[in-house]
């Protein structure tokens, strides 16, 4: 497979949040995202109930995260940004991406 010009791009970009990690918040799954140098499975998917959502804070204090990225949205992600806050002590610093 030949790289394209995309991949020579997104090589190239600097890193501004070395210690930040995505959250995709869904409805059957979350998936969590750290720096690839941080574990050696750098995206998980994680369930959706209170425990699942324990274990995410767990995971990201575990990588050295400082902060974590989320979608904005009114009615999503405000149960997992509350235990992972109070469990990690990881500010989340959500915000609308795009």
């Amino acid at each position: 497979m030949e790289k394209s010009s995309t991949d020579d791009q997104l090589m190239s970009l600097e890193v501004l949040h070395p210690n930040a990690a995505g959250i995709d918040i869904g409805n059957a799954a979350h998936y969590v995202a750290v720096p690839p140098d941080r574990d050696t499975e750098p995206v998980r998917r994680f369930g959706c109930f209170t425990q699942d959502v324990r274990a995410i804070a767990d995971w990201l204090k575990q990588c050295g995260m400082v902060t974590e990225v989320m979608p904005a949205t009114p009615d999503t992600g405000e149960e997992t940004q509350s235990v992972t806050d109070d469990r990690a002590q990881v500010p989340n610093n959500a915000g609308k991406v795009g």
